[in-house]
């Protein structure tokens, strides 16, 4: 007992100097941005005296607020799941986890040390430090850098805000940057289409983030992978938005539901590629441009039934991204890795080495025999010659196939005893 009460001891306060690492990390770079106003007449303190001008008091406070709920939301959750969960996953890798290795002592010494350690909160600081930066910097774009009007539209006393026309690159304006050198204040309105997009494209990659953490969270299943993915996701969803927007510069209407449409990109980014390249195919094949396509010779996770877009995505952080690559996986070490349980991934992967062997014959072979997973056949080849000792179980599955596949059926049964 009182080892471990010098275990807890010690682990509350190894997590409490990385929270203050943490925490100083944060404040290193506010310090960082601190430093820009050095230049401005009056310092820093007449600088963030005119920032507070910008918006009404209570609706900067409300905004701040907002700002510090999206960062701190991250690290509160973890420190939640690392303090509330570590018990609850030994308990049911004690259930889900075969007898035969969860009773050996040095495997289960193995998977307690794993899982000690994948509850630690220094396993997550880097990550976590990381995603709460991008967030910071995502949320100032969309609730504290207010836009400057023009001055032909308000008095020179009331002017306060950002003057993004000071900060204009080719990034933001792209192919429109000659409006900005000609002199025409028409790359005003396409700076700001192409802020809108970055700022929905972040806000869908942050709100999916947010549903992510919550489900992995209850599930067993936060995990630094999840703060990596994430931090992609929201540059990656930021980036694509401000890329298709030029696509639609052109359209009022299509301008008009443009947040969504970022939002939707941010949300699904894989989505997003396939959106670019279908403008991007369609645009050069009306220039007469031709294009080649690769085609890869593997299948989709999709085809394995139960497998839904979030447990695609899942698999693939952890390097399962095509059937071919599921066939072959560890059940046991996914449970561990992973909040999915033993049984399922158990199944998923039998399914996978039976969709690897038929291919594009497997729906056939299930709908005709009801088999759908290696397991399923081996049960099924050992029960038929228990049975009825002496006939072919292949003859039997053909028989239900009208004839077809004998050969595969052959193959699959050798390679299956």
């Amino acid at each position: 007992m009182t080892k471990q009460i010098k275990e807890r001891t010690f682990y509350i306060l190894f997590s409490v100097f990385s929270y203050i690492v943490f925490a100083v990390f944060i404040c290193v770079v506010l310090a960082l941005l601190i430093m820009i106003p050095l230049t401005v007449e009056g310092g820093p303190e007449q600088f963030f005296r005119q920032i507070t001008c910008w918006f009404d008091p209570v609706f900067y406070q409300y905004n701040l607020l907002l700002l510090l709920l999206a960062v701190l939301l991250t690290p509160a959750l973890t420190l939640s799941y690392v303090y509330s969960m570590k018990d609850e996953k030994k308990r049911r890798l004690s259930l889900e986890l075969p007898h035969k290795v969860w009773n050996d002592e040095k495997e289960k010494d193995k998977i307690i040390a794993y899982v000690n350690k994948t509850f630690h909160i220094s396993h997550f600081i880097g990550s976590m430090s990381v995603l709460s930066l991008i967030v910071m910097l995502g949320c100032m774009v969309m609730l504290l850098l207010k836009p400057v009007p023009l001055k032909s539209l308000i008095s020179d006393s009331a002017l306060c805000g950002v003057d993004y026309r000071q900060g204009v690159n080719f990034l933001m304006l792209g192919p429109y940057m000659n409006l900005f050198i000609d002199g025409n204040e028409e790359f005003l309105r396409k700076l700001s289409v192409t802020l809108t997009a970055f700022q929905y494209g972040f806000l869908g990659a942050y709100i999916y983030y947010l549903t992510h953490l919550v489900r992995s969270y209850f599930i067993l299943d936060l995990t630094p992978n999840t703060f990596v993915e994430s931090s992609i996701r929201m540059t990656m969803g930021s980036i694509l938005s401000l890329v298709c927007s030029f696509f639609f510069m052109g359209s009022d209407q299509l301008t008009t539901i443009l947040p969504a449409i970022s939002f939707f990109i941010g949300f699904f980014p894989s989505r997003g590629l396939l959106l670019l390249e279908n403008l991007l195919v369609t645009s050069l094949k009306s220039t007469g441009a031709l294009l080649s396509q690769n085609l890869y010779n593997s299948l989709s996770m999709s085809t394995v039934p139960g497998m839904s877009f979030a447990h695609e995505i899942r698999m693939q952080r952890e390097g399962y991204d095509t059937v071919e690559n599921l066939a072959l996986a560890d059940p046991v070490d996914l449970s561990i890795r992973t909040g999915f349980s033993y049984g399922q991934l158990r199944n998923w992967i039998s399914q996978a080495q039976l969709i690897q062997h038929l291919r594009e014959d497997y729906q056939k072979f299930v709908n005709a025999t009801g088999i759908s997973s290696t397991d399923d056949l081996t049960a099924f080849v050992k029960n038929w010659e228990k049975t009825h000792p002496g006939e072919d179980p292949c003859d039997e599955l053909a028989k239900a196939l009208n004839g077809e596949l004998v050969h595969k059926i052959r193959v699959l049964c050798a390679i299956e005893s």
